[in-house]
């Protein structure tokens, strides 16, 4: 019996170890990309064709969220991802093809709130400091695929958040390790964020997206 609750103790110590090592996802600047959707029945609905994903691992997940997000809007009709021309059964009013460029950073301000800041637990109350910094570029073409503009769409995020796995040996060594740490945070981004960022900012960075792409396609 005594050896179970000193097993059940060590589990509920472990575990707000773990959560005191923590600080969930959490995005600063949303509303900085948050704008009212315009939605509209429009009597003539846009054909569109999509060209082909040319990107790579790190940005399909982005280009993914634009196909969804365009696919489900009103103000087109036919509408066709990999679209290549002679090769599907409509004929687009526009195409457009979609380019990203990714970069995720960490922040010189990790250092100090690694060391001293495990001293006081910074880690948890305040999380690592990130950014992703995701550009966007549409281009726009007729239907005979000529090119009528091109737009560049910046979404600068910044995120806070720690993972137990990066903060438990800083925050319990307090020693030469602790600036190692601090350190190594500063400099090398923390990739086990991205799918909690990615889940986050899936609504905002989508609409903020296409609400521009169909600004710019109804403007012309």
């Amino acid at each position: 019996m005594r050896e179970k609750i000193i097993f059940g103790v060590l589990i509920v110590f472990c575990s707000l170890v773990a959560v005191g090592c923590s600080h969930r996802m959490e995005v600063k600047n949303l509303s900085k990309f948050s704008a009212p959707i315009s939605l509209d029945d429009p009597d003539k609905k846009i054909n569109l064709g999509v060209k082909s994903f040319n990107g790579d691992s790190e940005t399909i997940w982005y280009y993914n969220s634009i196909i969804q997000k365009l696919y489900s809007r009103r103000e087109f009709g036919k509408f066709k991802s990999n679209y290549i021309d002679g090769r599907c059964d409509f004929k687009p009013d526009y195409i457009i093809s979609i380019d990203l460029d990714v970069k995720y950073e960490s922040s010189p301000l990790n250092f100090i709130i690694t060391c001293p800041g495990s001293f006081i637990f910074t880690p948890a109350w305040n999380g690592h400091v990130y950014y992703a910094n995701i550009t966007t570029t549409v281009t726009l073409f007729d239907d005979s695929e000529k090119e009528l503009k091109k737009i560049k769409i910046y979404t600068p995020y910044s995120m806070r958040y720690a993972e137990f796995d990066r903060t438990w040996w800083p925050v319990f060594s307090w020693n030469i390790l602790t600036p190692i740490g601090g350190l190594y945070s500063a400099i090398f981004y923390d990739h086990d964020a991205t799918t909690e960022f990615q889940k986050a900012v899936e609504t905002n960075y989508s609409n903020h997206v296409v609400e521009k792409i169909v600004n710019e396609i109804e403007g012309i």
